[in-house]
């Protein structure tokens, strides 16, 4: 069985567990995952994602701009020049987040749509935080947008929006907790060329393993959680969801 972590940081779990990045991906490939996305949030850690992907050959990696950090300096250019590199398969993290508003939303705006302008053959990894009707909006208007919507937690109503534009849709741990039932209605919806798994590690850890540090061989709990909601075989589930990260990541080589 082959699985794909389509969402984590590296660096962060590598830290947070104090291990090496290399125990962490050798402990993901004892359960199965043997491809990683490592994503990036600001300009300091872009470089790390970068070195971490070209030292793993099943690593690779995307570049952006978290909305959380989008008053923090960044350069546009250098950004945009990362996106030769063959292990840069993406354009992210970025988006809009109104959770917590931390950061003016006129600024996180301007900042998720300079993202959306360069590189426009690589898909965006988009982050989507009480925001949907916002950044749908901005979508439509942009033909450069195109990726996924990563670690989606919001409505039945709102994701048919978000496949009617061509995105495919990511599932976290959150979509294993007990009181998460409404998200694996989601998560049935989805349409089974276009749904993605990822960790957000060392976030939002699955059960059982929930209040611990997250790290990608726990994508395989979300697999195993995910298979059996729409009942099908772990096996295909796995199958399924690994095409359709290469599909969508087509950068990306096997």
């Amino acid at each position: 069985m082959i699985l794909v972590d389509s969402h984590c940081h590296l660096h962060e779990v590598s830290n947070d567990l104090n291990t090496s990045i290399e125990c962490v991906i050798t402990e993901a490939q004892e359960h199965d995952v043997q491809y990683i996305l490592t994503v990036s949030t600001n300009s300091n850690d872009i470089n790390t994602s970068i070195e971490v992907a070209n030292a793993n050959k099943n690593v690779f990696c995307a570049v952006g701009i978290h909305p959380e950090h989008a008053a923090e300096y960044y350069d546009i250019k250098t950004i945009e020049s990362h996106t030769t590199n063959p292990k840069v398969v993406a354009i992210g993290e970025i988006g809009l987040d109104f959770f917590y508003d931390t950061v003016d939303h006129k600024t996180q705006i301007n900042v998720f749509e300079q993202m959306l302008n360069i590189a426009p053959e690589l898909p965006r990894v988009i982050h989507a935080r009480d925001c949907i009707p916002e950044i749908l909006d901005i979508i439509k208007n942009n033909k450069n947008a195109h990726g996924v919507f990563h670690c989606y937690t919001d409505s039945l109503e709102n994701v048919k929006k978000v496949l009617d534009l061509g995105f495919y849709v990511s599932f976290s741990g959150i979509a294993t907790f007990k009181k998460a039932s409404a998200l694996r209605e989601v998560a049935k919806y989805v349409p089974c060329d276009r749904i993605l798994i990822e960790t957000d590690a060392p976030f939002l850890a699955p059960e059982p393993f929930r209040g611990t540090v997250n790290q990608p061989a726990y994508v395989k709990q979300i697999a195993v959680v995910l298979s059996s909601e729409r009942n099908v075989p772990i096996q295909q589930f796995a199958e399924q969801t690994t095409t359709n990260f290469f599909n969508c990541f087509k950068k990306a080589k096997l």
